[in-house]
């Protein structure tokens, strides 16, 4: 009987873990960008003051201060190792192209490295010169 018990309490737990719809509500919010790494080179960091990202569902709205620089939805797999997220930016420069990448998560901080359209996916958080590759740490705006 406890271990029933036992395992009522952990399998919603499980089954959570990997479900897309869970990902997409721990990604809501307003984030600011920390960092961007591209072609294996580090963005000036006083360049990323005034960017920041908010979520809602599955789409995403980046702005510039107040003006929108990109907008579009997403999709993640967090079942795949890295966890994977496709990106489909509706406007900015690679708007109605699709950008493979991964990402990790936890409550304040994600990070998400991605491959310019037709490439393929990145397997680690990092970029190399020439890849056109982008790697952007967001730290979740407290309210």
């Amino acid at each position: 009987m406890k271990r029933l018990a036992a395992l009522l309490v952990i399998l919603p737990l499980l089954l959570g873990a990997d479900d897309p719809r869970s990902e997409l509500k721990k990604m809501e919010g307003a984030w600011t960008i920390e960092s961007i790494e591209r072609n294996g080179a580090v963005m000036d960091p006083t360049k990323l003051r005034k960017r920041s990202v908010v979520i809602q569902g599955d789409r995403y709205v980046v702005k510039e201060g107040n003006q929108v620089i990109e907008a579009g939805t997403y999709r993640v797999d967090p079942k795949q190792s890295p966890k994977a997220i496709d990106i489909l930016p509706n406007s900015g420069p690679y708007a109605g192209r699709v950008l493979l990448g991964i990402y990790q998560l936890s409550d304040d901080e994600r990070a998400i490295c991605y491959a310019p359209p037709g490439m393929p996916r990145p397997k680690v958080f990092k970029t190399n010169p020439n890849s056109g590759e982008m790697f952007i740490i967001y730290k979740r705006v407290k309210n």
